[in-house]
């Protein structure tokens, strides 16, 4: 006993030491770098952060672009993660895998392959001859919903495959909708898993650097501002005043979180839940699989352009 006392903190100090010395401490010198200046200690570089209208709509661009692709991207995650888990659609094994797939590829993947595809000399911006293309604000939303589309995915899927089937079966029998039942009952007890993704992808979308880089064009973020400030203009306090900035909406994300979420109780008390999944009304059946199997047949059509863009000389 005494052995695995000794070898259980010898493995915390360990592991306490790696977090102060790779996680803290990092933070704490970006921190002090950010208020170091010509005079000594002050907020100057915050005070001309937020002066400059150029750096402060930067920042706006990055709340922007992140708290809507964290919503899109909750939704889309939503919707395959029921059609998955709670109803009866054909071809679950291809919408779980196509979900999942991002999970395996580069960041910057899925923003290649809409350049392929929506570029200006994209496959479809080509063939239909459009005057268009995917660089921009848009084309950072829709890079980053499929990028982070798994992290999503992953949460919902396993809140609601644990819902317990009588809790549904109980409120249609009082007289609830299908509508009424899955937001008084499934959406209400997936609220924590809902929550997480949301924070998860928040999080995931603000630091996010790859898709920014390649697809933003003149849409700048704090990642891409904050690269920018390092390597073109060696500019490190004014890179540690945005990093820590940037750092900032993802602290007061994750406290929303808790507070919202934390102080609420979601567990439902019963002798053991029942999983089995109900029939599915025809009409919300194929509705679910029409619109599910279009996103998973879009995500399967953006990997496939990769071997392909991979052996053509000239795109």
């Amino acid at each position: 006993l005494a052995g695995a006392d000794l070898a259980v903190g010898v493995t915390a100090g360990v592991m306490l030491a790696l977090l102060l010395t790779f996680v803290v401490w990092p933070v704490v010198r970006v921190l002090s770098l950010s208020l170091v200046t010509a005079a000594g200690l002050g907020l100057t570089h915050y005070a001309a952060f937020f002066s400059t209208w150029r750096l402060f709509r930067i920042l706006l661009n990055s709340l922007v672009v992140s708290a809507v692709s964290t919503a899109l991207t909750v939704l889309v995650a939503l919707i395959l993660a029921y059609a998955v888990t709670r109803t009866t659609v054909p071809g679950k094994r291809f919408l779980s895998l196509m979900s999942l797939l991002p999970l395996i590829s580069p960041p910057f993947l899925v923003s290649l392959a809409f350049i392929l595809l929506l570029g200006r000399n994209g496959v479809i911006t080509r063939a239909l001859g459009l005057d268009w293309s995917i660089y921009g604000f848009h084309g950072i939303v829709i890079a980053q919903v499929f990028t982070f589309l798994p992290q999503a995915y992953i949460l919902l899927a396993n809140v609601l495959g644990n819902i317990d089937s009588s809790l549904e079966e109980a409120a249609e029998n009082l007289g609830a909708g299908l509508l009424t039942t899955l937001r008084r009952v499934t959406l209400a007890l997936a609220r924590p898993g809902l929550a997480s993704a949301g924070l998860i992808v928040f999080i995931l979308c603000m630091t996010d650097f790859g898709n920014p880089i390649l697809i933003g064009g003149r849409y700048n973020v704090l990642a891409t501002e904050i690269y920018a400030q390092v390597v073109g203009m060696n500019d490190f306090p004014s890179a540690a005043v945005m990093s820590v900035v940037l750092l900032v909406p993802c602290l007061l994300a994750y406290v929303a979180n808790t507070y919202v979420v934390g102080g609420r109780s979601y567990v439902t008390v019963s002798a053991s839940a029942r999983t089995t999944l109900r029939p599915t009304p025809a009409a919300l059946r194929w509705a679910l699989f029409a619109l599910s199997g279009g996103i998973a047949l879009a995500i399967a059509a953006i990997y496939a352009l990769i071997p392909l863009g991979s052996i053509v000389r000239l795109w």
